[in-house]
């Protein structure tokens, strides 16, 4: 929150070329960090807590992310706007 938006998309870059060679995790609630991704639909999980209080782990649903996309500059622009959970798909690979 700290970094000038500039600094926030080369930090992002980084941490993707970094990914490349080893996994790398960064948990944020940044807009911005979201708006930088290269490729959010294969960068982004969410894990949120079902009705039962269960973890379950959710990532962008390509089709929908793409046609999101057209309306709003990045994943960040949706989530500041509220829109986040119906760009969204349980991730079927991963358990509660």
């Amino acid at each position: 929150l700290h970094l000038h938006p500039e600094l926030v998309v080369r930090v992002v870059g980084l941490l993707e070329d970094l990914a490349l060679r080893q996994p790398i995790l960064v948990a944020t609630q940044s807009d911005r960090v979201l708006d930088a991704l290269a490729d959010p639909q294969r960068s982004v999980m969410l894990c949120d807590l079902d009705e039962k209080r269960r973890m379950q782990v959710l990532r962008p649903d390509a089709e929908r992310l793409q046609e999101w996309l057209a309306e709003f500059s990045g994943l960040g622009r949706i989530r500041e706007n509220d829109y986040l959970p119906l760009v969204m798909k349980r991730d079927a690979a991963a358990t509660s």
